[in-house]
C-alpha cells in the first residue's frame, strides 16, 4: 500500500492485491450489496434509473451509515461519500493493521469540497507516526460519570492502575474532567438518532415498495424510530444546536490535555440477554445502556480502548458448561483524545 499525491494536493492510496477471480467477481465482492455484506456489514444500494445512488452500511442497530455514491464505473470505480447522526458518525475502514490505517487517513484525511466540516490538519503524515516514539503526554483521569451513574469499585480500580501505568511510564496524569450539560446533550442526541435512524428506515421501506412494519426491526429500534418521526424539524435544529455549543465547550479542554482517561463503564458486564434490542423490558434496557455509556457522553472523540486490568471476581456471564466459571475477564478503561464538536 502507498500513498499517491497529485500536483494538486489530493491524496490516494494505491493497493495491489492478486485474487483468483475476474474483475467482475471482484466488483461483485466489494461494489454490490450482496458481495460487501458477505464479508463487511449488511449492507444496501439505493437505486435510480438503474444506477446506486446512495449506499448503506448497518453497523448495528441504530448505527446505519448511509452514503452519496460518488463515482460509479463497473468494474473499475465506485466511490461514495457520506456521514450518520448529523456528522457525530463517520465510517472509516476495517484494516489488518495500524499502517494501512494510517496510509488510508493520511489518502482520505483533509475536507472535500463541499464539506460542512472536519476535523483539523495533522502536523505530519500518519504514516510517520506510527512506530514513532511518543512524548510524554498530558493526561487527565476521571472516574466520574457525566450521567451520574455509580461507579463499581473495580471499574475505578482498573482506570486508576492505568493512570499509575501511564505515571510510571514519564506522562503527566491529574485527574480532571471537561464539564458540559450532560441531560442536554442527551435529549439532543437522542433526537438526532432518532431522525436518522427514521430516514434510514424510510429509505429501507421505498427500496422495498411497501411501508416498514413494527416486526421488520428491533422493538428498542422501533420505539427510537417512532420518536425520530415524532420530533419537529424544530426540534433537530435545536439538538444540532446543542450538540454545536456542547463541542465547542468541551474543545478547550483538549487544549490543556492530549488525553482523557476513564473506566469504559460503570459496573462489570451485564449477563447475556439484558441489554436486548428485543427486550420487552424499555426502562431496565435504559439503564443498562446507561451504565455502559457513561464515560462517552462528553462527546470527546474516541481514539483507542486498552483492556489494562481484570475483575478481581467472575464476571456476571451467563453459566456454561464449556465455560469456567472461575475464568476472568479483562476489565476495560478508555482513552479519550480531543477534537471535539461538529
Amino acid at each position: 500500500m502507498s500513498v499517491k499525491r497529485e500536483s494538486s494536493g489530493r491524496r490516494w492510496v494505491q493497493v495491489e492485491v492478486e485474487v483468483p477471480g475476474t474483475p467482475e467477481e471482484v466488483w461483485q465482492a466489494i461494489a454490490t450489496g450482496p458481495g460487501i455484506s458477505s464479508w463487511f456489514v449488511p449492507t444496501e444500494f439505493e437505486e435510480r434509473d438503474g444506477k446506486p445512488v446512495a449506499v448503506t452500511l448497518n453497523f448495528g442497530p441504530g448505527m446505519e451509515s448511509r452514503s452519496t455514491v460518488t463515482a460509479w464505473d463497473p468494474p473499475r470505480k465506485f466511490a461514495a461519500q457520506g456521514e450518520g447522526w448529523g456528522g457525530a458518525s463517520v465510517a472509516h475502514a476495517v484494516t489488518r493493521s495500524v499502517r494501512d490505517s494510517a496510509a488510508l487517513l493520511d489518502a482520505t484525511a483533509g475536507p472535500n469540497v463541499g464539506d460542512p466540516y472536519w476535523a483539523p490538519p495533522s502536523a505530519r503524515p500518519f504514516l510517520e507516526e506510527v512506530g514513532r516514539a511518543p512524548r510524554p503526554l498530558r493526561i487527565a483521569l476521571t472516574t466520574r460519570p457525566w450521567n451520574g451513574q455509580t461507579v463499581d469499585p473495580e471499574c475505578e480500580t482498573a482506570a486508576r492502575d492505568a493512570a499509575h501505568l501511564c505515571a510510571s511510564l514519564g506522562h503527566t496524569v491529574e485527574e480532571a474532567r471537561p464539564e458540559a450539560d450532560v441531560a442536554a446533550l442527551g435529549a439532543a442526541t437522542y433526537v438526532v438518532i432518532g431522525a436518522n435512524l427514521r430516514a434510514t428506515l424510510e429509505a429501507r421501506a421505498a427500496a422495498l415498495g411497501r411501508p416498514l412494519e413494527e416486526t421488520d426491526v428491533e422493538r428498542i429500534t422501533w420505539s427510537h424510530a417512532m420518536q425520530g418521526h415524532t420530533a419537529r424539524a424544530a426540534d433537530y435544529a435545536r439538538a444540532i444546536g446543542i450538540m454545536h455549543r456542547i463541542g465547542r465547550q468541551v474543545a478547550p479542554f483538549f487544549e490543556r490535555y492530549d488525553a482523557l482517561l476513564s473506566p469504559t463503564m460503570c459496573r462489570p458486564p451485564y449477563r447475556l440477554g439484558v441489554i436486548d434490542m428485543m427486550t420487552l423490558d424499555a426502562a431496565g434496557y435504559s439503564q443498562a445502556v446507561l451504565s455502559t455509556i457513561a464515560f462517552s457522553c462528553s462527546r470527546s472523540a474516541f481514539v483507542s480502548r486498552r483492556s489494562l486490568a481484570r475483575w478481581r471476581s467472575s464476571p456476571p456471564a451467563a453459566p456454561s458448561k464449556t465455560r469456567s466459571t472461575k475464568s476472568r475477564t479483562m476489565a476495560p478503561t478508555t482513552c479519550w483524545r480531543g477534537f471535539v464538536g461538529l
